[in-house]
This record gives C-alpha cells, sequence and structure tokens, in this order.
C-alpha cells in the first residue's frame, strides 16, 4: 500500500491523482477507489509535486530513486542540487513525455505561468524556478539566503522585492 503520499492534484472529471514518494507510484483516485496510475523509479524517478492541466498530468520529482539501502540525502539547503525532472502523462494513454532534458531541482510545487511555462519550487535548493515551454529553467524568481551560494549552472538569478509599479504592503 502507500507509503508516503505527498502531492495531489485534482483533474476537471473529478479524478484525483497522488504521488507516493516512497513506493514510486502515481495513484489515480476515481469514484472512491484507488488504482496505480503510474509507477517504477525508472518511469517516475521519486514522484513529488504534480499538476493536472488539460489532458496531461505533470509530474515534478526530487531525482532518480533511490536505490535500496541508500541512505537519505543531505536535507533542505545542503549537499548538492537536487536532479529531479518534470514529466507529462497523458490522461488518457499514460504516455510519458520529458518536459526538462536537464535537471531541474527537487521539485514541489508546480503551477502554469500564464505564458505557456511553469513555475515550479525546488524544495530541497529552496528556491522558486520558472521553467520555459522549451523545458530548460530560465530564471530563478526569488530564493532564500541560504541557498543564493549554491546557484544552478543552468539557472539565470533574478532578486523580485516587488513588482514595479505594485502598491507597498501596509
Amino acid at each position: 500500500g502507500a507509503q508516503f503520499l505527498n502531492d495531489l492534484a485534482a483533474a476537471a472529471d473529478g479524478t484525483v491523482y497522488v504521488s507516493d514518494s516512497t513506493t514510486l507510484k502515481i495513484y489515480q483516485v476515481r469514484s472512491g477507489k484507488a488504482s496505480v496510475f503510474v509507477e517504477g523509479g525508472d518511469v517516475v524517478e521519486q514522484p513529488n509535486g504534480l499538476l493536472v492541466d488539460g489532458g496531461r498530468l505533470i509530474l515534478g520529482s526530487v531525482g532518480p530513486a533511490p536505490q535500496p539501502g541508500q541512505a537519505p540525502g543531505p536535507g533542505r539547503g545542503q549537499g548538492p542540487p537536487p536532479s529531479g525532472h518534470l514529466f507529462a502523462f497523458d490522461l488518457r494513454t499514460k504516455a510519458r513525455t520529458m518536459l526538462t532534458a536537464e535537471p531541474v531541482g527537487g521539485i514541489d510545487g508546480i503551477e502554469l505561468d500564464g505564458k505557456g511555462g511553469l513555475l515550479v519550487t525546488d524544495v530541497i535548493g529552496q528556491r522558486l524556478l520558472q521553467v520555459a515551454p522549451s523545458g530548460t529553467a530560465a530564471a530563478s524568481c526569488w530564493r532564500t539566503a541560504a541557498s543564493t551560494a549554491r546557484a544552478s549552472p543552468w539557472v539565470t538569478l533574478i532578486t523580485v522585492s516587488r513588482a514595479p509599479n505594485a502598491p507597498a504592503r501596509p
């Protein structure tokens, strides 16, 4: 059964998709019944963040699936950047498409950016990344001070305090 349910996303038809980071599965819950949608470290890596976008399920992984007996990683903000990718699964056929050829980070939250790309959080690298429609992590919109020293070579860092002409918070 499930061991570490992590994220969930709902489709327009009411189906709920749930990632299990330990068993390396994505479940679907439809009409109160759970079943495995896709599974296996070679298919989902170590699954984490989910987003339903029309007819596809977008999955962000933390990185490759751990090998049996492998010690856990160093933890948030420590060690080398995680090596997770973004994938899309067709909700009907389950066909997988890799959205990012290069590692992006320890992906957790995923949202559409309104420009054809995605905004994703790198929970281990402590950063918010913008992923272009081409699949490249084009910009870091925000990152914590602790993670600034560990910039990934494929990410351009931009510090944003507030949008131009935006009213200051009271």
